[in-house]
């Protein structure tokens, strides 16, 4: 039996995540998309802490696909 995964994927705006989101539904890679709200994001970046807004993108996949 096929194993589920998840895959978390942060995208710069919602526009992006769902046409990403469409196109691995389209070639079947997922059974299901989520795309969150605008998260706050703080991370490092050459040297010193980034502050911006991000986009979740879940993809409801198999693992053999990721």
């Amino acid at each position: 039996m096929d194993q589920l995964c998840i895959i978390y994927c942060p995208c710069p705006d919602q526009e992006q995540a769902q046409a990403l989101g469409q196109k691995l539904l389209e070639a079947r890679l997922a059974a299901c998309i989520n795309t969150s709200s605008p998260v706050d994001a703080a991370y490092w970046w050459q040297g010193s802490i980034e502050h911006s807004q991000e986009v979740i993108l879940l993809v409801k996949t198999l693992a053999k696909h990721s």
